[in-house]
């Protein structure tokens, strides 16, 4: 009997994860290389964001950055409550509301310091290919230093067992964009 329930044990812990693997992914934390263009200017950086599911449809998400440029830092701080619908096992719906903070200095005179705190709304899709690629698709609104932007976000992961390797591209208007290279711890 010790036996059968050592075995059943073991064979539980070892599918749930398997099951998991078909599903996308809202539960990780990864660190990022990033790359913008902001109006003409290049800005090289890095990230971490996270991803945690509260209940099996709630989640909540968060993100930092952080820039230095030509005597220009900026550093970005995101922390986002969501809702994701299975539409199948593999494809979930999901929409995010997130409180959003920038700071930015400047290293000339007469102009040192300015910081905003702002919001953002976001529609996506996350498809699970197979147990190893995942796809992100994103429209975003944020709202921040008085202006409004519409933007989308793309994103793939490549997994290799509880990690993955991750693309992205980001585009919010007309005058930004980035790419980002990174990657993810699945839990």
């Amino acid at each position: 009997m010790k036996r059968i329930l050592i075995a059943s044990a073991i064979t539980a812990a070892l599918s749930a994860p398997a099951m998991a693997q078909n599903t996308p992914s809202f539960d990780f934390v990864s660190a990022d290389y990033q790359r913008v263009d902001s109006f003409g200017e290049d800005f090289d950086g890095f990230g971490a964001d996270f991803s945690r599911s509260l209940t099996p449809n709630v989640f909540v998400e968060g993100a930092v950055a952080f820039f230095s440029e030509s005597g220009v830092d900026l550093d970005n701080y995101d922390i986002g409550l969501g809702y994701r619908h299975a539409l199948s096992s593999q494809t979930h719906a999901y929409g995010v509301v997130s409180a959003i903070h920038t700071n930015v200095e400047f290293d000339s005179p007469g102009f040192m310091h300015t910081d905003d705190t702002g919001w953002g709304l976001a529609a996506g899709v996350r498809h699970r290919l197979n147990d190893m690629v995942e796809l992100d698709a994103r429209l975003q609104h944020i709202d921040i230093f008085d202006d409004s932007d519409i933007g989308a976000r793309i994103g793939a992961k490549f997994f290799r067992g509880v990690w993955s390797f991750d693309v992205g591209y980001n585009h919010q208007d007309s005058e930004n964009s980035s790419v980002n290279l990174g990657v993810s711890y699945h839990f």
